[in-house]
């Protein structure tokens, strides 16, 4: 393009990286929740192959290239607004469960799932790889608008995800190819084209279909119908994008448990989508209340103002040594928490919530249920990051309650076990006990797996937090409890009690009979002995051999700090491999070694596929 660049090819370089950029970031929102948060990050590498494929087809396709910049401009926007909306519709009729076992639908599914949410990205890579390759002169201004336009996606889908939630996003976002295609045309055909499927998209956003499809619906009407059925399953009339696309959680959520119960099947009350997840609220009868989702599991109950938590509950633990206590609440998800003090007549409420939309939910939206009231004296509640605030503050609290709390939403960087939480590290605990009255008690809850690891990282990270605050016997700081009434290893919870000074004789009799009464088993309390890998953790502190004892554990459970907080990292590669390539049936199967490992390989999920997938592309185009 040795000719002046005209301002409608910047324009709409601009516009095309704004959409590209917000509409990955909704990518992942999408599939933190239809998928899992561990693979959204898979976003990424879509976005790549769809961006690479595009300069390599651009390196091959002469004729296309030497075509009028503004005309292919405008049909890449044109198709980049169709492909935008192809993907999403298919996963909400299909979507794909990550844990099915490996098959060949399974196969060609994800096959074709990869190649639907490329599309978009391989024509904005078009648009911008034509547009640099015939730039000129040009080149610098076209990248600059290419980098802002990208900024500005990522940041404009933080205030269009909640007013619009994810499918009026979508919607929005599919139409700026539509814009990108009249801005760029000359002609009158591609305009209208455009304008026409401008005019399309924002017919389905919420707060304007409302009003189009009184317009639209009786011109609808008029389409010739196939027969009964088509009518029944096309009723041929205006639907909003959240009909259009209603997406689903995988089967193996939690929220699915809930709504798709055979014998009991309970009502969604509310979707919220925000910027840090989706949050479904669902109706609880075992808690006279409902239910919070994120992302369609992490359930947070939330009780009913009438009633009332029970002593033997997990949560109120804390209670047993700690009566009528001044209690922080870092995270409180459906409000479960803050009901526990309230019935255990805690004397002082602070409560923390990082996202908005959960504390808004609580205090606004569902009040009915929560009973809460502004005016109540003993309950305060603050929209922070909840390590921020503990050192943002001088107040001392008895009682620092932490239950499940985590970065359970998918982050930039995707993955749960790879996403940073710096409510975790060895400076974090440290933060915790440098808050804590004389006496005051840290109780935090984590998943309790059949082989320890979260709960026996974050013992082995508060006894060194208490070395570091000058405890001379940390072990002696320490007490551990899990709940047997889980029905499987991902419904387990454990408790970590962190206290400032030595539980003494008379904290560990409550606690034992606490857990007695509760079924819960004591892992570990410094006044008991035993062979489980909590008392081996202990023992390892005494002697001074915890080098020894972390090398030799089956996971990874060293503490982490501040410049790296991957607290979930806790496999080892060694381990990895041994589950990829051992199982218990390997040695039925006869014949070579590759046949036994495809026998193997057939059991595991379909995730786990696109993990590979994933690594194979970046090996290939790094």
């Amino acid at each position: 393009m040795n000719e002046r660049v005209e301002l409608r090819v910047y324009v709409g370089v601009f516009l095309i990286s704004l959409a590209s950029l917000a509409l990955e970031v909704l990518h992942m929102r999408i599939f933190a929740y239809a998928l899992w948060h561990h693979l959204a990050f898979l976003v990424v590498s879509i976005a790549i192959l769809g961006f690479g494929a595009a300069g390599a087809f651009l390196s091959v396709a002469g004729p296309l290239r030497r075509a009028r910049v503004n005309v292919s401009m405008a049909w890449a926007g044109l198709f980049f607004m169709v492909s935008t909306l192809v993907g999403p519709w298919f996963l909400t009729g299909k979507p794909v469960d990550v844990f099915n076992q490996i098959g060949f639908d399974e196969v060609l599914t994800t096959i074709g799932y990869y190649a639907l949410f490329a599309l978009p990205y391989f024509f904005c890579g078009w648009i911008i790889s034509l547009t640099l390759a015939r730039g000129g002169e040009a080149v610098p201004k076209l990248y600059f608008a290419n980098m802002v336009g990208s900024g500005v996606g990522c940041f404009a889908l933080f205030g269009l995800l909640e007013p619009l939630g994810a499918p009026g996003t979508l919607v929005l976002i599919a139409g700026m190819g539509a814009v990108v295609c009249v801005v760029a045309s000359k002609g009158i055909f591609l305009r209208a084209i455009g304008v026409l499927s401008l005019l399309g998209c924002v017919s389905l956003l919420p707060g304007i279909n409302e009003h189009a499809a009184p317009l639209l619906n009786p011109l609808l009407a008029m389409i010739p119908k196939l027969d009964d059925k088509d009518q029944e399953k096309h009723p041929h009339k205006l639907l909003p994008a959240s009909e259009w696309f209603d997406f689903q959680p995988t089967d193996t959520k939690f929220v699915r448990t809930y709504t798709h119960n055979k014998q009991l099947p309970q009502t969604v009350l509310k979707t919220e989508w925000s910027p840090l997840g989706r949050i479904d609220i669902v109706s609880d009868p075992t808690v006279a209340g409902a239910c919070l989702f994120q992302d369609g599991d992490a359930p947070g109950q939330m009780p009913h103002i009438d009633h009332v938590t029970s002593p033997l509950h997990i949560h109120s633990i804390g209670y047993q040594v700690k009566e009528s206590p001044n209690v922080l609440i870092i995270g409180i998800g459906g409000g479960l928490d803050i009901k526990t003090a309230l019935d255990r007549k805690a004397k002082q409420i602070t409560a923390v919530e990082i996202n908005p939309t959960t504390l808004r939910l609580y205090k606004e939206d569902f009040k009915s249920i929560t009973g809460y009231d502004a005016s109540r004296e003993n309950l305060a509640l603050h929209c922070a990051e909840g390590r921020h605030f503990i050192r943002s503050t001088d107040a001392k609290y008895d009682l620092i309650q932490m239950s499940g709390v985590d970065t359970y939403t998918a982050l930039a960087n995707g993955a749960y076990v790879l996403s940073e939480s710096y409510l975790y590290t060895r400076e974090a605990f440290r933060d915790y006990i440098d808050s804590l009255q004389p006496n005051g008690l840290v109780a935090m809850i984590r998943f309790a797996w059949p082989k320890p690891r979260e709960t026996l990282r974050a013992m082995n990270i508060a006894m060194l937090a208490l070395a570091d605050a000058g405890k001379k016997e940390p072990w002696n700081h320490i007490a551990l409890l899990r709940n047997e009434k889980g029905q499987d290893q991902t419904t387990r919870l454990g408790v970590i009690l962190i206290k400032e000074s030595p539980f003494t004789a008379e904290e560990l009799k409550k606690l034992r009979t606490w857990g007695k009464a509760a079924s819960h088993s004591t892992d570990y309390l410094h006044d008991e002995t035993g062979d489980n890998p909590f008392h081996e953790l202990a023992k390892a502190h005494r002697d001074g051999k915890l080098p020894e004892f972390l090398d030799s554990y089956e996971f990874v459970i060293g503490p982490v700090y501040d410049d790296a907080p991957f607290f979930f990292a806790q496999h080892r590669w060694s381990s990895v491999w041994e589950w990829l390539t051992t199982d218990e049936e390997t040695q039925k199967i006869e014949g070579p070694v590759w046949v036994a490992h495809n026998k193997i390989m057939q059991k595991r999920p379909v995730g786990l596929m696109l993990l590979g997938l994933t690594l194979i592309q970046l090996a290939v185009l790094v």
